[in-house]
C-alpha cells in the first residue's frame, strides 16, 4: 500500500521517478522473489540491480570518453540521488571529445 503511494508521488514529480523505481525494485521485488530462494540467488539479483546504477560509467568507458573518470566519480558520489545519475548519463552520452 505504501509503495503505491510512493509510486504515485514519483509519477507526479518526474525527476524522482527513476530513483523510486530502483528503490521499489531493490526492496520489494527482491524481498518477495528471494525470500524462498538461496542467499546466493538473492546476492546475484542485488548485484545485477545495483549494476544498473553504473550504466553511465559503462557507456563512458565503452565510448572512451575523455572525462570517463570524472563521470565515474560523479556517479559514485552523487549517483544515489537520481539527479546525479541522470547528469552522469547525459554527460556520458555527450560528445566524447577528440582522440
Amino acid at each position: 500500500m505504501q509503495a503505491r503511494f510512493v509510486m504515485k508521488q514519483a509519477a507526479d514529480s518526474g525527476s524522482l521517478k527513476l530513483l523510486v523505481i530502483k528503490h521499489y525494485m531493490m526492496n520489494h521485488f527482491c524481498s518477495w522473489y528471494c525470500s524462498n530462494s538461496s542467499p546466493v540467488l538473492s546476492f546475484l539479483v542485488m548485484v545485477l540491480l545495483s549494476g544498473l546504477d553504473f550504466i553511465s560509467c559503462v557507456v563512458a568507458f565503452a565510448r572512451t570518453h575523455h572525462s570517463k573518470f570524472a563521470i565515474l566519480t560523479l556517479n559514485i558520489l552523487l549517483g544515489w540521488s537520481g539527479i546525479g545519475w541522470i547528469v552522469a548519463l547525459v554527460w556520458a552520452l555527450a560528445y566524447p571529445g577528440h582522440d
